[in-house]
């Protein structure tokens, strides 16, 4: 975004207009909104990939399927 531009201006004195209960409550939705992402994407599936127990073949804790 061009810091000369209005756009970026308007957004400047937005944020510099937010009082201190909005922002938290700005913060705390968007740390939801991520934990929710995080829970979509599979993440937390026990299944998955990423997961460090989920079955495979070279991963001798995991239980087998």
């Amino acid at each position: 975004m061009d810091p000369n531009s209005q756009e970026f201006n308007d957004l400047q004195a937005y944020v510099a207009s937010l009082t201190p209960s909005v922002l938290a409550k700005m913060k705390q939705f968007e740390k939801e909104r991520a934990e929710l992402m995080k829970k979509i994407s599979g993440a937390t599936n026990p299944c998955a990939p990423k997961n460090p127990c989920a079955p495979k073949p070279t991963n001798p804790c995991a239980p087998k399927q």
